[in-house]
């Protein structure tokens, strides 16, 4: 296995990804609370940055949320928010989305 020859520079890399969920009508209160409490994700690497994360996304009337999480999961080889997405699946019907934030 090579070595990244700048191994300082590699800590600082993220992907952003725009991710875009329907939330569970049933489960919206229980969204609100988590992120309110600060439960959300309590335990995980990701902790802070999903609170961030959906305390800054936007929330529509038929349950579409949209927002951009910093994820390193790419990095360890895995797919991207493979780490994220049990921990939504707990609120969300369905994760409809999940791209490069770039783009």
């Amino acid at each position: 296995m090579l070595k990244c020859p700048f191994p300082d520079v590699v800590q600082y890399l993220e992907m952003r990804y725009y991710v875009k969920c329907k939330l569970n009508p049933k489960d919206r209160q229980k969204l609100r609370d988590s992120i309110k409490n600060g439960s959300l994700g309590s335990g995980t690497v990701f902790h802070e940055g999903m609170q961030t994360a959906l305390r800054e996304g936007t929330i529509y009337d038929d349950g579409v949320v949209h927002f951009i999480e910093v994820c390193y999961c790419l990095e360890y080889g895995l797919y991207p928010m493979a780490m994220e997405i049990p921990e939504l699946s707990k609120y969300f019907g369905d994760v409809v989305e999940v791209r490069d934030a770039r783009v």
